[in-house]
C-alpha cells in the first residue's frame, strides 16, 4: 500500500501517518513495559500495534474514498491474470519451505557430529548467508 501511495505521489499521508505511529508506539511502549511490566514481549507488542496503526491508516486512506483518481475499484480485469500468479507464489513457497526444512535436517544431522558445536556454527554462518542473500534479491 506505502508503495502504491508512492507511485500516487500521496507522499503526505505517508509522512503524516508515520508521524502520528512515533506517539502511539510511544504510548504503547509506556503501557506495556512500565506500567503492565511485559518486559521484550510487551515492546514487541508495541511495535506490533503501532506498524499496524500505519497499515490500517494506509489501507483506511486508499479504500476510503481519498484516491478518486486512481481507485475504481475491484473489477473482473484485476482477477483476469491472477492464475499465474498464484501458481508461481504456490511454487515460490514451496521452495523456501524445502529449503528452510534441508536446513534444519542439516543442523539436527550436524548435532550427532563429534565436534557438533563447530558444525552448527558453519552451517548457521551459511545459512544466514544464503538468507540475507534471498533477502537482497526481493
Amino acid at each position: 500500500m506505502q508503495m502504491y501511495l508512492q507511485a500516487q505521489q500521496k507522499n503526505l499521508i505517508i509522512a503524516w501517518l508515520s508521524a502520528l505511529q512515533f506517539p502511539i508506539h510511544l504510548l504503547c511502549s509506556w503501557l506495556f513495559v512500565f506500567v503492565l511490566d511485559l518486559g521484550l514481549p510487551g515492546a514487541m507488542a508495541a511495535l506490533c500495534i503501532s506498524s499496524w496503526f500505519l497499515v490500517v491508516g494506509e489501507f483506511v486512506y486508499i479504500f476510503g474514498g481519498w484516491c478518486p483518481d486512481t481507485w475504481k475499484g475491484f473489477s473482473i480485469a484485476a482477477a483476469k491474470d491472477l492464475w499465474p500468479v498464484v501458481k508461481l507464489s504456490v511454487s515460490s513457497g514451496a521452495m523456501i519451505c524445502l529449503e528452510l526444512w534441508y536446513y534444519a535436517i542439516l543442523v539436527l544431522l550436524a548435532g550427532y557430529t563429534t565436534d557438533a558445536q563447530v558444525s552448527i556454527s558453519a552451517f548457521s554462518i551459511y545459512h544466514f548467508s544464503c538468507f540475507s542473500t534471498h533477502i537482497q534479491t526481493l
